[in-house]
């Protein structure tokens, strides 16, 4: 998979969604429907939501850094690369 650059983020966004859902973590970024459907508070959630933090980072060019660096949750992170 490309890293993400300042170019490629349509591309990127597709294969980043893929990657995640294939590792049963695609709902650590999806806007829930509800607040009720994730238990955010659970081991297992703060454990999911840091496998994808992690994946999200690995896959995004160096120059991104600085916008997810301080990010405490995947989704966190995917906004604030979505708004780049």
């Amino acid at each position: 998979m490309e890293k993400l650059r300042e170019d490629n983020y349509y591309h990127w966004e597709y294969n980043m969604r893929k990657k995640l859902s294939r590792k049963g973590l695609l709902a650590h970024i999806a806007s829930p429907q509800s607040d009720d459907m994730y238990d955010r508070t659970t081991k297992e959630w703060f454990e999911g939501d840091l496998k994808a933090l992690g994946l999200i980072a690995l896959e995004v060019d160096v120059t991104h850094h600085v916008y997810i660096r301080d990010a405490v949750t995947a989704r966190e992170a995917w906004e604030r690369l979505q708004v780049q």
